[in-house]
């Protein structure tokens, strides 16, 4: 209702790996705030935004919701990054991608760097981006019991959402 025109881009994570990021954040000052400290509460919390974000693309269509994998993005930028730009009917330019992956690279985003998110309104203030050290693989992954509790709890959004990117090779 607020944006009937709007186009939404769906970064796809996996679970496990959602869930260890968010415990990471929940250990820092910057994610104590908002982030859950319980893989349980996290594993729920990914299901209920795939859920969210899956009903939206229903409602909106192919035209308005695009589907990326994360790991598409991080091991195919360019050619992921140029597919959003395509679908965004964004000229094909290729200097422009190459420029985005420079500023946004690994390392720029460590040292707190990065393309600055434009915010508005209460959040104006309030910094968009992760506090330096975040990015990247700082975070320990999650051990069996909690990996099992995540399964469990993700394992019908799982499946779901794999038959879902099953028929977006692409994605």
């Amino acid at each position: 209702r607020l944006a009937p025109e709007c186009r939404v881009v769906h970064v796809i994570r996996s679970a496990e790996a959602v869930v260890a990021s968010l415990l990471a954040a929940s250990r820092t000052d910057w994610g104590r705030p908002w982030a859950p400290r319980r893989a349980e509460t996290a594993a729920r919390r990914w299901v209920r935004c795939v859920e969210a974000a899956e009903a939206m693309a229903d409602r909106l269509g192919p035209d308005r919701f695009l589907r990326v994998r994360y790991e598409s993005l991080v091991d195919r930028p360019a050619h992921a990054l140029a597919r959003v730009r395509r679908w965004l009917g964004l000229p094909d330019d290729r200097d422009a991608v190459e420029a985005a992956l420079r500023a946004n690279s690994r390392d720029a985003l460590r040292s707190g760097g990065g393309t600055p998110i434009p915010t508005f309104g209460e959040a104006a203030d309030a910094s968009a981006r992760e506090p330096a050290g975040f990015i990247g693989d700082g975070y320990r992954p999650l051990g069996p019991l909690d990996r099992r509790r995540v399964r469990r709890i993700a394992q019908a959004a799982t499946r779901r959402l794999d038959e879902t990117l099953r028929r977006d090779p692409d994605a």
